[in-house]
């Protein structure tokens, strides 16, 4: 498991990458010359040569005209500043969420690196895999707006008319930007799958996945291929000599255990006996005396009725 867990974090490094690249490299681009597009004379001998170069960003679009050498103007309009109110949502949430998807991307990646030599009970896979999958909604999220604006107009019937990229004269072309970014929302979602599956897919024999029956007679069997059967009938005759070492235990424990009981028992014999032995003693006593008590009684009766007068 700890090849797939760093097998795992290579791959999302790569694709947190891709993210982060694709807020970097321009999304749409279109290069075109003046001859192209049909103008007039005039505006022909001014700018036949020159190259016009319009470059889409997340968060602005650059224009640029040069020609083969050198450049001569260059603008920049910023897409928070647009008249369109729809495509200035459209790429302030993309941009915003393309930052939080690649933050995202290299916290799954930081704590997939700490995951590598973590044990089972370890609560970072659930960190991951929740990182991950925040990072591909993003990263979706993204590409959705994306193709959204390049496909469709925005603002229509209204003077802040927007045409969608690839209506425009000439089309923008979708360029490395965009398919870094389609690149990093479908890495993230294979990121996703192969987290839950170092997740879920787990032998009883990997320590680091939660073995802990059979992890040490496989250690044990691995130590020496040579000696396998050698190292299985030691397992063996260990455990046997445990199993014996246990039950010599426990009846020594039992053996003492009767030891500690029977004096309770003859100490509880001869107090009963010498209860009853008190008890009859002092019936004894007793019965003596009543006894002697009797006789005095007899004889005093006897010497009374001697003693009596005769009549006259």
């Amino acid at each position: 498991m700890i090849v797939c867990r760093v097998f795992t974090l290579l791959f999302l490094m790569c694709v947190t990458a891709c993210g982060v690249c694709s807020s970097l490299f321009p999304l749409f681009r279109r290069e075109f010359r003046v001859s192209d597009m049909g103008f007039d004379n005039f505006t022909e001998s001014l700018y036949n040569q020159h190259l016009f170069r319009d470059t889409v960003y997340y968060w602005y679009t650059e224009f640029l005209v040069y020609d083969d050498y050198l450049s001569l103007s260059y603008g920049r309009e910023y897409n928070g500043a647009r008249a369109c109110e729809t495509s200035k949502m459209h790429f302030l949430v993309a941009s915003a969420l393309s930052t939080a998807g690649a933050g995202l991307g290299g916290l799954a990646v930081i704590m997939c690196a700490a995951w590598i030599y973590a044990g089972f009970d370890s609560c970072l896979h659930s960190f991951i895999i929740f990182a991950t999958f925040l990072s591909f909604g993003c990263y979706a999220v993204t590409v959705a707006l994306m193709t959204y604006s390049y496909l469709n107009d925005t603002c229509t019937g209204s003077n802040r008319h927007m045409t969608a990229y690839n209506k425009q004269n000439p089309k923008y072309e979708i360029v490395e930007g965009f398919g870094l970014l389609c690149s990093a929302a479908g890495g993230m979602l294979i990121g996703l799958v192969m987290a839950a599956m170092n997740f879920c897919v787990c032998t009883d024999t990997d320590d680091y996945c939660g073995g802990r029956g059979k992890s040490r007679e496989v250690y044990v069997i691995a130590a020496d291929p040579s000696s396998s059967h050698r190292s299985r009938s030691m397992a063996t005759m260990s455990k046997s000599h445990s199993e014996s070492g246990l039950s010599r235990t426990s009846s020594m424990l039992g053996r003492s255990r009767g030891e500690v009981a029977m004096p309770r028992r003859s100490s509880q014999g001869t107090l009963s006996r010498a209860s009853s032995a008190s008890s009859i003693g002092s019936s004894r006593s007793s019965g003596s005396v009543y006894s002697r008590s009797s006789r005095s009684s007899r004889s005093g009766r006897s010497s009374r009725s001697g003693h009596r007068r005769p009549h006259k």
